[in-house]
C-alpha cells in the first residue's frame, strides 16, 4: 500500500507540496466550533450516532470539499449527513433551516427569449453535502442570451434527494465562444438578469483542451511570462486574514437549532459541554494534574504507566472522551483482557527517556485525548503535521524548537482508533524541591503531545 491509499483523510506519510508545508500556528476556536464539538459529544453520549459512523461521514466528503473545509466544518457536514442517514433529520428540514426553499410561486417564468442572463457561480466545497448540479462547471459565471423556453420540469436538485421538487422553467441559453457559439440547458434558479452591455466583456465558457485538469486542484495559474495563485486561493487567504464567517458556520448554527427542536439535545447541555471543554486544558487540566503527580510520586508513576485509567481514578479524573458504561473482563475472548463499550477511549501514558522521545499524532482524523488536554490545537489537525509526523518527526520537532540529544530516537504513536496517548516528559533538572503548582507551570500541552520539552525558563514564580 502507499500513503493516502484509503482516501483524502489518510494523510500519514504523504509527500506533496501541501503535506510538506510548515506546521501552521495555533489559533483560538470560535464559539460555534466549540459548540459543534460539544454537540458531537452529547449526540454520541445520547446514542444518536456513533464515533465510527461520524468518522465514516468525514471520510466520505468529496476530496475538494475535505480540503476546503476547516476541521469543525467537516464535523458539521458529517454530523448532518449521519442524522439524515438515520432518519433523525430530513434533508428538507436541513435545507429549510438554511433559508427559503423554492416553491411553486418561485417557479413562475421570469425570463423571455432575447433576455440577457448570467449563470450563477457554484462552489460545491461550500456545501454540507455534494449537490446534484445539472449546470456544467465551465459555464458558471458566464453571460448569455435566452434563445428558448423549453418547458417546466421538476427541479433535479431536489428529485435527486427524494424530497418534494418545485417545478422550474428550463431555458436554452446561447453563449459566445472563440469558435462560434454554445447553447446549454439552464434551469431558472441558476440564472440572474444581466444588462445587455454585460455581453461585451463577459467571460467566455471555459473549454477544456488536452489533459483534463481540475481547476479546484490547481495551485498556480501559469500564463507563460508570469504566474500567480488561483483566484480561489487568493480569496481563501483573504478570508483567513479577515476572520470572516466560515461557509458552513450557518449550517452549524442551524444544526444546533434543529437538534434542540427535535429534543436530541438542549442548549443547557451544549453550553455546559462548551464550558467543560474550555476548562480541560491549562495548568489545572487533567493531563497536567496526572503527570505532575507522576513526577512527584514514584509509586503513582509506576501505576500510571501500567494502567493510566486506574491511576487517574485515584485523583477522580475521567480519562475517556465519551461517557461509556459496561467495562469488564471478557474471558471468552482472552483471559485478563478488558472489554470496552463502543465510544470508550483508553488513555495510555508513554514515558520519555534519555534514549527515546515520544510524539503523538493521528494521521486519519486527529484523534486526541480531549478529556485530558482540552481541545486539540489547530496545527495538530493540519495536513502537514499529520503527514510529516510519521515520515520525518525530527523535522517537525525542529519547527517547534525541539532538538533532541545525539543518539536519541523518536517513537511516534499514531492514535487512529480507541487509544489516546499522553507523553510523560523527563522531569527537568533543577526542579528538585518544587511543589506541584510550580511543576504544573512548566508542563505545557505541547510537552504532553511530544512536540516540546519542559523548561525551567518558563516556570511561574510563586
Amino acid at each position: 500500500m502507499y500513503p493516502g491509499a484509503f482516501g483524502v483523510h489518510d494523510m500519514g506519510g504523504l509527500d506533496s507540496d501541501s503535506a510538506n508545508a510548515p506546521i501552521p500556528s495555533d489559533r483560538p476556536y470560535a464559539f460555534w466550533e466549540r459548540r459543534i464539538h460539544s454537540l458531537l459529544i452529547d449526540l454520541i453520549n445520547q446514542k444518536h450516532l456513533s464515533v465510527d459512523e461520524f468518522r465514516r461521514a468525514v471520510e466520505a466528503l468529496e476530496p475538494a470539499q475535505y480540503k476546503a473545509l476547516t476541521y469543525y466544518e467537516r464535523w458539521t457536514a458529517a454530523i448532518t449527513a449521519i442524522l439524515i442517514e438515520r432518519g433523525t433529520l430530513t434533508r428538507h428540514e436541513v435545507e429549510t433551516s438554511l433559508g427559503p426553499v423554492p416553491t411553486a410561486e418561485d417557479s413562475k417564468v421570469i425570463f423571455a427569449v432575447g433576455d440577457t442572463v448570467q449563470v450563477r457561480a457554484e462552489d460545491a466545497t461550500r456545501r454540507w453535502r455534494k449537490p446534484h448540479v445539472r449546470v456544467p462547471g465551465y459555464i458558471h459565471g458566464c453571460v448569455g442570451t435566452v434563445t428558448e423556453l423549453c418547458g417546466v420540469f421538476e427541479d433535479p436538485a431536489y428529485v435527486a434527494f427524494r424530497y418534494p421538487a418545485p417545478p422550474q422553467p428550463l431555458y436554452r441559453v446561447r453563449f459566445a465562444t472563440d469558435y462560434g457559439t454554445l447553447e446549454a440547458d439552464m434551469f431558472q434558479p441558476w440564472l440572474v438578469k444581466a444588462a445587455p452591455s454585460a455581453l461585451e466583456n463577459a467571460p467566455k465558457p471555459f473549454v477544456m483542451k488536452g489533459e483534463s485538469v481540475s481547476r479546484k486542484e490547481e495551485s498556480v495559474m501559469n500564463h507563460g511570462d508570469h504566474s500567480h495563485d488561483t483566484r480561489e486561493m487568493i480569496e481563501k487567504e483573504a478570508v483567513r486574514k479577515e476572520c470572516a464567517p466560515r461557509p458552513l458556520e450557518g449550517l452549524a448554527n442551524s444544526l444546533v437549532e434543529l437538534c434542540c427542536a427535535k429534543g436530541l439535545t438542549t442548549r443547557e447541555r451544549l453550553t455546559s459541554g462548551v464550558e467543560r471543554l474550555d476548562s480541560l486544558g491549562g495548568v489545572k487540566g487533567n493531563g497536567v494534574r496526572l503527570l505532575v503527580r507522576a513526577w512527584c510520586d514514584a509509586g503513582f508513576k509506576e501505576r500510571l504507566l501500567q494502567n493510566a485509567e486506574r491511576a487517574a481514578a485515584e485523583l477522580g479524573i475521567q480519562t475517556s472522551n465519551y461517557e461509556a458504561k459496561g467495562i469488564g473482563d471478557d474471558v471468552s475472548i482472552h483471559p485478563g483482557v478488558k472489554r470496552y463499550p463502543h465510544g470508550h477511549t483508553v488513555i495510555k501514558v508513554v514515558e520519555n527517556t534519555a534514549l527515546v522521545h515520544n510524539l503523538v499524532v493521528c494521521t486519519l482524523c486527529s484523534c486526541y485525548p480531549t478529556a485530558m488536554l482540552g481541545l486539540a490545537p489547530d496545527w495538530y489537525k493540519s495536513q502537514s503535521y499529520r503527514a510529516r509526523a510519521v515520515r520525518d518527526p525530527k523535522s517537525v520537532l525542529a519547527e517547534f524548537g525541539t532538538v533532541l540529544p545525539a543518539g536519541s530516537s523518536v517513537r511516534v504513536h499514531d492514535s487512529t482508533a480507541e487509544m489516546r496517548y499522553l507523553v510523560l516528559p523527563m522531569r527537568p533538572k533543577g526542579t528538585e524541591g518544587w511543589d506541584e503548582d510550580q511543576l504544573a507551570s512548566i508542563l505545557t500541552r505541547d510537552c504532553m503531545i511530544g512536540v516540546a520539552l519542559p523548561s525551567t525558563a518558563t516556570a511561574v514564580k510563586l
